[in-house]
């Protein structure tokens, strides 16, 4: 365990930033605990490994906070940095599905260190209500702010393919739905698996023997994956409607108690709005279910997972963190995310084992072409 106290004074930002990285890479199996407070290196960090030590005001003692805590934690960085400068800006800006601590943001800013400087990776908790994005998110996608680029990665959860066409093809290029079920399907990787239960775990396991303990924990769970599977398609025929209007009465008056009551007129209007809305809903619902009937929907997903069983299919259909989670509690691997931290860092060493596609955003983002790499 190495401590070292504020060792980027006196460097420049970007120094700082790559202190970090460099430590980051140095001998994997120390602890290195910084004391610091510098914007760029608890930036750089990442929330998820930085704590927070201040005076309560009552106590008059020193109580520690963990950064993902989200509200303490908030105001730690806005007493040291101001409201204007806690978050850091970047030339782009990707929000992430997850919270802080999740594998989304871990996973691309480890992989990808090399553009630290020019992408900031923000989690975004759920992007995702039914199938629509998050209107903030959206609303922020649809307008860059001066020279900073705004872009959305979110899982793919169990939509179909028209329903990824759909989303993407309305972003203008700038939301990215991944081709797997989620950020942990890419962990999902034999080679990186094995050489992290052999060295971390003293597992010795071959990457075969690795896919085949994985796939018998698919199988258990391919009930779970039908249910949530079949959930997920109805919600997203049966989602909820929206019924609201324009403000059809602002600033005038409709009710007037001392007189008639209602104004008939804008009654009316209201009355024939929502009629003509309601109309439309019933419409619209008659035809998302005509050729979407209940047993159409249960048996295209039923033979989606049966496909996914037949071959490998699995690793990307199946919900990626349930999977590891369940491997590593069948072989006492400690909590849920050691496993998964542990393969995204044994990962960052082995560029080739990095997917294609995660380096294929980050390109989009920046204009760089990826060069190696085995694509899946």
């Amino acid at each position: 365990m190495i401590v070292i106290d504020e060792p980027e004074l006196h460097l420049h930002p970007s120094l700082a930033r790559l202190l970090l990285r460099t430590m980051q890479r140095l001998k994997p199996r120390n602890q290195i605990w910084l004391a610091t407070q510098n914007a760029e290196v608890i930036d750089e960090a990442g929330r998820d490994r930085v704590w927070f030590i201040r005076r309560n005001d009552e106590t008059q003692k020193a109580e520690v906070i963990r950064a993902t805590d989200e509200e303490p934690a908030f105001s730690c960085l806005r007493d040291f940095f101001g409201y204007s400068g806690y978050v850091g800006l970047a030339k782009a800006m990707i929000f992430t599905e997850g919270r802080n601590a999740s594998a989304d943001r871990k996973m691309f800013s480890l992989l990808f260190p090399q553009f630290s400087r020019e992408i900031k990776f923000i989690p975004a908790g759920s992007c995702s209500e039914g199938e629509r994005i998050n209107k903030a998110v959206l609303s922020l996608l649809e307008a860059n702010v001066g020279w900073c680029k705004f872009c959305l990665v979110r899982d793919r959860d169990y939509m179909t393919p028209e329903a990824v066409a759909a989303i993407e093809g309305r972003s203008d290029g700038k939301v990215h739905v991944l081709q797997r079920h989620e950020i942990e399907n890419y962990l999902l990787h034999p080679d990186a698996i094995s050489a992290v239960l052999n060295d971390l775990f003293s597992q010795h396991t071959a990457p075969d023997e690795v896919e085949k303990a994985l796939k018998e924990v698919a199988c258990q769970m391919a009930g779970d994956v039908l249910r949530d599977m079949v959930s997920f398609r109805l919600n997203s025929i049966f989602r909820p409607e929206d019924f609201s209007v324009l403000p059809l009465f602002k600033g005038e008056l409709h009710y007037n108690p001392s007189d008639a009551g209602w104004v008939n007129a804008k009654l009316a209007s209201l009355e024939e709005t929502l009629g003509k809305k309601s109309e439309g809903a019933v419409s619209d619902l008659n035809s998302r279910i005509s050729g979407n009937n209940f047993k159409g929907v249960f048996d295209g997903c039923k033979g989606e997972v049966e496909d996914a069983l037949a071959g490998d299919g699995w690793k990307a259909r199946f919900p990626g963190k349930d999977l590891l989670r369940a491997f590593a509690k069948e072989r006492n691997l400690g909590k849920p995310p050691v496993l998964e931290n542990a393969i995204i860092k044994c990962m960052s060493g082995h560029t080739e084992w990095i997917p294609n596609e995660l380096a294929n955003i980050i390109n989009s983002v920046t204009g760089e072409e990826r060069t190696g790499g085995i694509g899946e």
